[in-house]
């Protein structure tokens, strides 16, 4: 089941009468409340992922965009495991990995926190890759995604289904 995380709220609801037959809480005044509310958070429901995508498209693309996106309701009804501190060790081991394997003749800068590509459902670090800066590429880093509840590193598979939740 998934819930929506709303960061920043509509102005104005969208059309949603279609989903209230399936789904009536989604009629309900509190959570309209919240769906225009300048404060983020949960909007506390438990939807199937076909609702949850249409829901947000429509509250995406309201008259004003809400910026929202959809999470797996394990991540807002268990408090994380992993802080910051205790994932970096894991984003290290994992760096280091990839480093040694995959790019050898390159070279690195130290591990940091990635604050702006981090969220509720992981922690990411990045080291820097001198020569691709130097060319100018973007991001010009490595990253190591370290999951908040059981500190798996997300694969690129995973991460590729996260924005599939939103499309």
């Amino acid at each position: 089941m998934f819930d929506i995380y709303i960061a920043k709220g509509c102005r104005v609801l969208p059309e949603m009468s279609d989903l209230f037959d399936a789904h009536p809480e989604l009629a309900e005044q509190k959570l309209h409340r919240l769906m225009l509310s300048e404060s983020p958070g949960f909007l506390g429901l438990n939807l199937p992922l076909d609702i949850a995508r249409k829901l947000t498209q429509r509250l995406k693309y309201s008259e004003t965009r809400a910026l929202c996106r959809i999470i797996p309701a394990r991540y807002r009804d268990n408090e994380p495991k992993f802080t910051i501190e205790t994932a970096r060790p894991i984003a290290e081991k994992t760096l280091e990995e990839i480093k040694v394997s995959k790019y050898p003749e390159l070279h690195f800068g130290p591990t940091r926190y990635t604050p702006g590509h981090s969220g509720i459902m992981y922690i990411t670090f990045a080291s820097g890759v001198r020569e691709w800066q130097d060319e100018g590429l973007i991001p010009g880093a490595i990253f190591a995604s370290v999951d908040t509840l059981d500190g798996h590193i997300w694969t690129d598979e995973e991460m590729m289904n996260l924005w599939e939740y939103a499309e």
